[in-house]
């Protein structure tokens, strides 16, 4: 393990805590969906170039979950997300704000983060992603990088009963002013919901203290 505390992870500890200390209850979102979705739709300028599939139910395939597996990974994979260092940005930095301030921009960011990955992922999954694990390579947002999967490969487990679990191994590409284009190898895992064929678990990043140590190097440039 590398001999330093990755600011990722910090970033990631302090959002869950601002987004359980300034929760919603079921009725207040409901109450605030439309006008929070219109101004998620006001502050995104531009999709995602992966397209979600239909928010249908579909049953458990192989070919399914490898297909929602990849097109999550290429998503975390290939950044930053500027829209996302944003609305994190305006969280982190809105602890300062009222109360209703600071839950407008809880939810835009719940909301935006739901419009990207909310296709893919079973709603209890889709909850934990947002809380913790949701665009965990931006979180370097004052390091000057571009980066991209260049391999990926989805295996699902040989194991009869577990042929809903899948591996993910993966190499990312980071590029950055100055410097040689570096590669860094990822890996990761993911539970499929036999019920609708939606991922259950994922997490990635089992191997990827180079690349972390990488885009931290580069935030302190």
């Amino acid at each position: 393990m590398p001999g330093f505390v990755c600011k990722g992870f910090m970033l990631a500890g302090m959002l869950s805590i601002c987004l359980a200390a300034v929760g919603c209850s079921p009725a207040e979102e409901e109450r605030g969906e439309e006008t929070i979705e219109k101004k998620v739709d006001e502050k995104v300028d531009e999709k995602p170039e992966v397209k979600a599939p239909e928010k249908t139910e579909v049953s458990f395939t192989r070919e399914t979950a490898v297909q929602h597996i990849e097109q999550v990974t290429r998503l975390e994979l290939t950044g930053p997300d500027k829209k996302y260092q944003e609305l994190m940005q305006a969280v982190m930095e809105g602890v300062d704000n009222t109360a209703v301030e600071q839950q407008e921009n809880i939810m835009i960011y719940k909301a935006y983060v739901k419009q990207v990955y909310g296709p893919f992922f079973t709603e209890d999954a889709l909850n934990q992603f947002i809380s913790a694990g949701a665009f965990q390579y931006d979180f370097f947002n004052d390091a000057v990088f571009e980066m991209k999967p260049v391999k990926l490969e989805v295996t699902q487990s040989d194991i009869q009963t577990a042929d809903n679990q899948f591996t993910i191994d993966a190499v990312v590409e980071v590029s950055a002013p100055g410097l040689e284009t570096e590669q860094f190898p990822v890996e990761g895992r993911a539970f499929i919901s036999k019920k609708d064929g939606r991922i259950g678990v994922y997490q990635l990043g089992h191997i990827d203290s180079e690349l972390r140590a990488h885009l931290l190097m580069l935030e302190n440039r």
